[in-house]
C-alpha cells in the first residue's frame, strides 16, 4: 500500500498491483499530457495533467463504492479492484491534444473507442505485461471500451461517474473558478439490478435536496463548458495547434508514435515540420509566443443546414479547407493564416441523460423528469454551440473585411457585433 498526496482529494490510497501499474513507462507517459490541452494559453494554471486526473478518477471510483456498500450493495473484492483499475487506466490510450484532434477536428477516432491505440500500448509493453499476469487485462479491456455495460463500467464512465467527479472539481480548481458540486451527492448513488443510477426517493417519497444537488452537478458541467472547454481563445488555440497538425501529417509525421509522446514532443515534431514553410511556421512561432489568431465572423444560432455543419465539422471532401481557401485567396493571405472550427450540432449536456429513480422501481433519464431547472441547463448547452472563422493576429487589421468575406463564402450571417470588429485587435 501507498499513500499519493493530491491537491484534490487529499491522501490517495493505490495497493502494490496499482503502484506496479503506476510505475510502467505507459502509465508515466500520461504526465507529460495536460488534461485540458491548450487551455493553459488561457487559464495559466491549468497545467494538470492525465496522470493527476487518472489517480483522482481511480479514489473517486472507491468513494462511490464506499457509499454503495453502506447502502447494503454487494461488491466482491475482485469487482472493487477491477474497478480500481479500469479508473486507473480509462485515458491510457490518450494522446497529446487528443480531445482537440479527436473531438475538435475529428482528424482521429476517440480513445476511448480506439481498440487498435490499445492493442498498441498493450503490446510488448511493462503495462502488458502487468495487467496480463494480474488476470485483469481482458476485464478492464471490455470495461474500458464497453463491451460489458453495467454498473461497473457506469461508475467508470458513464454518464455521471467517477471520471466526471474528478474532472469536474480538478478543472475548476486548476482553471482559478468557484465551481464545486457537494460531496453529498454521493449518498445518493445506487446499485440494483446490475444498473447504476441515482436514488431520488425515500421510502417512496420524492427528495428534493438529492434533486438540487444534481441539479447542481449539471449546473458545474455546463458552466465549465462555457468558461473554460468552449472559451473562444481556447478555441483559437486549437486551430492553431490543428493546422500544424495537418501540415505535419502532410509532411510526413508519424502518427503512430502519438501514443509514445507527450505534450512537448508533438510540439517539437510540429515545430520541425512548421520549418519547412514560412507561413505554417508563422503560426507555430505564434502559437508559441501565445499570439493566438483572432475572430472575424461568428454564428451561434442552430439555424445552419446540417448537412453544412457536417462538410465543415467532418472536412467532408476537404470541403473545410476549400472554403478556407476561398477565404485566404480574396485576402491574399496564406490559408494557413484563416481557420474555420465548427463543432457537431449534437452537442449535448451528457450527465443528463444519468439513470435517476424518482420513485421506487421507476428508472428514468435525468432529462425525463421534465424539469425546468434541467430542461433550461439542456437549452443552454444547445446555446454554446457556435460557428467561427479566424485570422492570424498578425492580420489585425484584416478582421474587418475577413469577416465579410467569410459571411459570403460560407453563406451564413456574421453575428460578430460589427461594433466591436475593429476593436478585435486586443483581445486577449
Amino acid at each position: 500500500m501507498k499513500i499519493i498526496r493530491d491537491c484534490i482529494w487529499g491522501d490517495i490510497e493505490v495497493n502494490d498491483l496499482e503502484l506496479e501499474v503506476i510505475d510502467t513507462p505507459q502509465f508515466q507517459r500520461l504526465r507529460n499530457i495536460r488534461q485540458l490541452g491548450t487551455t493553459h494559453l488561457v487559464f495559466p494554471t491549468a497545467l494538470h495533467t492525465r496522470f493527476d486526473h487518472s489517480l483522482g478518477t481511480l479514489h473517486t471510483s472507491q468513494l462511490i463504492i464506499n457509499y454503495l456498500v453502506k447502502k447494503k450493495a454487494e461488491i466482491n473484492q475482485n469487482s472493487v479492484q477491477l474497478i480500481r483499475l479500469a479508473c486507473l487506466l480509462h485515458d491510457i490510450t490518450h494522446i497529446p491534444y487528443g480531445h482537440t484532434f479527436e473531438d475538435e477536428w475529428n482528424i482521429f477516432p476517440r480513445h476511448d473507442g480506439n481498440v487498435d491505440r490499445w492493442e498498441k500500448i498493450m503490446a510488448d509493453s511493462e503495462l502488458g505485461s502487468v495487467l496480463e499476469k494480474s488476470g485483469f487485462k481482458e476485464l478492464i479491456y471490455n470495461l474500458i471500451f464497453n463491451r460489458n455495460s453495467n454498473y461497473m463500467s457506469e461508475i467508470i464512465s458513464g454518464c455521471i461517474s467517477a471520471d466526471l467527479l474528478d474532472y469536474l472539481k480538478r478543472d475548476a480548481w486548476f482553471c482559478g473558478l468557484p465551481n464545486y458540486y457537494d460531496p453529498r451527492l454521493f449518498w445518493y448513488f445506487k446499485v440494483s439490478d446490475d444498473k447504476f443510477y441515482i436514488e431520488l426517493n425515500k421510502r417512496g417519497i420524492f427528495r428534493e435536496d438529492a434533486f438540487t444537488e444534481v441539479v447542481n452537478l449539471l449546473r458545474a458541467r455546463y458552466i465549465m463548458t462555457e468558461r473554460v472547454y468552449y472559451h473562444h481563445a481556447k478555441i483559437a488555440s486549437s486551430v492553431m495547434i490543428n493546422k500544424l497538425l495537418e501540415f505535419g501529417i502532410q509532411q510526413g509525421l508519424d502518427v503512430e508514435k502519438l501514443t509514445q509522446w507527450g505534450d512537448q514532443q508533438l510540439i517539437e515534431e510540429l515545430g520541425r515540420f512548421s520549418s519547412k514553410q514560412i507561413s505554417v511556421n508563422q503560426v507555430y512561432q505564434d502559437f508559441m509566443s501565445r499570439r493566438l489568431f483572432k475572430r472575424c465572423f461568428l454564428h451561434q444560432r442552430r439555424d445552419v443546414p446540417k448537412q453544412k455543419v457536417a462538410d465543415l465539422y467532418l472536412n467532408n471532401q476537404n470541403i473545410r479547407n476549400d472554403m478556407i481557401r476561398a477565404i485566404s485567396s480574396q485576402l491574399d493571405l496564406p490559408p494557413h493564416h484563416i481557420g474555420i472550427y465548427c463543432p457537431p450540432l449534437d452537442m449535448y449536456l451528457k450527465p443528463a441523460n444519468a439513470l435517476c429513480e424518482p420513485e421506487p422501481g421507476k428508472l428514468i433519464k435525468l432529462c425525463e423528469l421534465h424539469n425546468s431547472d434541467i430542461e433550461n441547463l439542456v437549452k443552454k448547452y444547445h446555446g454554446i454551440w457556435k460557428i467561427y472563422v479566424f485570422i492570424s493576429a498578425r492580420h489585425h487589421d484584416l478582421i474587418g473585411p475577413a469577416g465579410k468575406i467569410a459571411e459570403e463564402v460560407l453563406d451564413i450571417e456574421n453575428e460578430l457585433p460589427r461594433t466591436i470588429q475593429g476593436y478585435l485587435r486586443y483581445e486577449r
